[in-house]
């Protein structure tokens, strides 16, 4: 986790991002609280967490299990374009007829590199520790916060959502209906919408 803490510390050095609103998916969400937490010299202005590890809750231990397997077929077996579609499908889409063939072809493009497998195999082997952490330290967060979640999340089910925003001071919890782990990809329109709403009032 540092790794990626300390890299984004860095992009946001060299493009001198000021006080930035940091927008983070997932394990993007982790890091982006670790660095909003971590980084006195830094005051980061907001923070919209989507469906975010760290919140107190994570991929359960049968989806942690089936995301080993999967790495292990696509080592083994190679990336395929079936068994990437049905990893999206059980993991971040509600609705499978909105995987589109574009989010297909950048997971497969991915998963074909050795080097991303491997990153991925290390990264899914000591998350928990640092999602543990962030979570013991989230009533600390006080800048304005956007929790926004698909209902329909199976990774990391929407309670964690409900029960975060009870702990960080100025949030908004939005829950997005019928959709899973990825309201950015699969809910789009009205991810958007939201996080635009909640950005406008923040200046």
């Amino acid at each position: 986790m540092r790794y990626y803490v300390n890299n984004l510390r860095t992009f946001l050095k060299l493009v001198d991002a000021g006080n930035p609103v940091l927008i983070g998916h997932s394990m993007g969400g982790l890091i982006a609280i670790h660095l909003t937490l971590g980084d006195a010299a830094r005051e980061t202005k907001a923070l919209v967490l989507e469906d975010s590890a760290g919140l107190g809750g994570g991929p359960n231990f049968g989806m942690r299990m089936a995301f080993l397997s999967y790495l292990l077929r696509m080592s083994l077996l190679g990336a395929s374009e079936d068994r990437v579609r049905g990893w999206l499908k059980k993991g971040f889409y509600d609705d499978p007829s909105k995987i589109s063939g574009e989010s297909v072809k950048r997971a497969l493009d991915s998963w074909r590199d050795a080097g991303y497998r491997r990153v991925q195999r290390k990264t899914a082997m000591g998350l928990r520790k640092d999602e543990r952490r962030a979570s013991w330290l989230i009533d600390e967060i006080s800048v304005p916060t956007l929790i926004i979640w698909g209902e329909r999340d199976r990774q990391i089910p929407a309670r964690f959502a409900q029960r975060a925003g009870e702990r960080i001071k100025n949030s908004k919890i939005e829950i997005i209906p019928n959709c899973g782990h990825a309201p950015h990809g699969e809910c789009s329109e009205e991810f958007n919408a939201r996080v635009l709403t909640f950005l406008e009032g923040l200046v």
